[in-house]
């Protein structure tokens, strides 16, 4: 696949990005899901790593991993599609 979106023109890839699939792998399945990416593109264009986290440690292991990791960008968002996901799970007021 990664191939194919780089041939198709792709200006970059985002591994573990703002999906909420962050919830389900841990901190070493995504570490592995970013190198691989990163070494499978080689340089052919941006990899920015998804580094949103459940805490704040988190996140900030996983931001000095992406700074070590090669030809590697990061970004942290706020996942607000996770919460909203809960709010409306358990009818929570967020007022």
């Amino acid at each position: 696949m990664i191939n194919f979106l780089i041939e198709k023109g792709v200006l970059g890839l985002v591994p573990v990005g703002t999906t909420c699939e962050f919830v389900y792998l841990s901190e070493e399945e995504r570490k592995r899901i970013i190198e691989f990416v990163v070494d499978e593109v080689n340089g052919r264009v941006p990899v920015i790593a998804g580094i949103g986290a459940s805490s704040t440690l988190s996140a900030l292991r996983l931001t000095k991993y992406a700074e070590d990791v090669e030809r590697t960008l990061f970004s942290l968002s706020r996942h607000i599609i996770y919460v909203q996901l809960i709010k409306g799970a358990f009818n929570i007021s967020m007022n």
